[in-house]
């Protein structure tokens, strides 16, 4: 089942209203509406931000804390189902190409809730894979081919969640779908997004209406701006440029978003954010994750990056991953294997630094 927020949220608050007052006890009655809302309004933000490299589960928040609180309250009315240690969530944002939709972004989510880790893996638009019927295509094609065989964005996402699947050996348990249009929007509700534009930004391709206009320096980015931010990909990094700016994005997403101001504002977000979000994630499970993340503030996001590099095949540029080394790192993602690699990995790099500055003090003839 496929939510669309726009609706299935508006009508599970009204279900949730329509039968608090037979289920709930008479103490949590005189505050049932507000408490409700409040959670049902913070599951919809913990869908969206939270998929999108979960920049607004660092917050310390009234609204954090309300939603934990009260999670128990409203399972009174819808059960809250048990929640799993391990979760894999495929985040899809999409841009219309003529009249059809696209996957210009494709980022896996691994969610550890004993280890409060989540890590972001995103995948290269431009990866090769093949495909049926179409021979050796990009990635980002998949969802395209499938929509115009099918007319069906279920069926579509059915078939790039099983090409992901199989390329990394993960298994996705739920999909999250943001129209990058209304990416703009979210972000001009936000009040713009502080960015360090590390250089002049140009381009322009008229057959998908994108033209980036960016100027170098430290600025405030509304949100037609920042979709150029994150979409830009014309330089000599290409794709992998385009990764590392979201990721830059990210990080400022999550200074915006523990602001007094942008809490404020967040009926305001949810509202316009609402029609852009599709999901098959059940409001339950929304409302479990909630409880299974008390202090927020605590959880790390780690960014990883898929192994391999860019080839001209028949003058056409692809990513080609090495598949055993993507297996091998998302299976150690998925075991938790990558903290003990990384904790490793660091007090390598530790021992290495230590090793540099006493080298460096012998050559100023400092050492004892």
């Amino acid at each position: 089942m496929i939510i669309n927020f726009s609706y299935d949220i508006i009508i599970a608050m009204e279900e949730l209203d329509n039968n608090r007052q037979g289920a709930m006890p008479a103490k949590y009655r005189s505050k049932a509406q507000e408490l409700t809302l409040i959670t049902v309004r913070f599951a919809l933000v913990f869908a969206i931000i939270f998929f999108m490299a979960a920049t607004f589960v660092y917050g310390r928040s009234y609204f954090v804390k309300s939603a934990y609180k009260v999670a128990k309250s409203v399972s009174r009315v819808v059960p809250i189902i048990p929640v799993k240690d391990k979760y894999t969530f495929l985040l899809l944002g999409t841009d219309m190409l003529i009249d059809v939709n696209r996957t210009d972004s494709i980022i896996m989510v691994f969610v550890s809730v004993p280890d409060l880790r989540i890590d972001l893996l995103s995948i290269p638009r431009d990866l090769r894979v093949k495909t049926d019927g179409h021979g050796f295509q990009k990635i980002n094609a998949v969802y395209t081919f499938e929509y115009i065989k099918t007319k069906s964005d279920t069926e579509s996402i059915k078939k790039i969640s099983r090409e992901v699947a199989a390329l990394t050996g993960a298994v996705i348990d739920y999909f999250v779908k943001v129209d990058l249009s209304g990416f703009e929007k979210i972000v001009d509700l936000f009040g713009g997004v502080e960015i360090d534009v590390e250089k002049n930004m140009t381009y322009d391709d008229n057959k998908q209406n994108l033209h980036i206009r960016l100027k170098k320096g430290l600025q405030t980015l509304n949100g037609r701006q920042a979709l150029q931010y994150c979409r830009f990909r014309h330089d000599r990094l290409g794709d992998i440029g385009r990764m590392r700016r979201q990721q830059t994005f990210i990080k400022a997403m999550v200074a915006k978003a523990k602001e007094g101001k942008t809490l404020i504002r967040l009926p305001d977000i949810i509202s316009g954010a609402m029609r852009f979000v599709s999901t098959d994630i059940d409001i339950k499970l929304l409302l479990a994750l909630i409880g299974a993340f008390p202090e927020p503030s605590k959880i790390t996001v780690h960014s990883q990056t898929v192994p391999g590099d860019y080839e001209y095949i028949n003058s056409i540029c692809y990513f080609k991953s090495v598949d055993d080394k993507l297996k091998k790192l998302v299976s150690d993602i998925c075991s938790g294997e990558i903290i003990k690699i990384e904790a490793e990995k660091q007090k390598a790099e530790l021992e290495k630094e230590k090793e540099k500055e006493k080298n460096k003090d012998k050559g100023n003839g400092k050492a004892k």
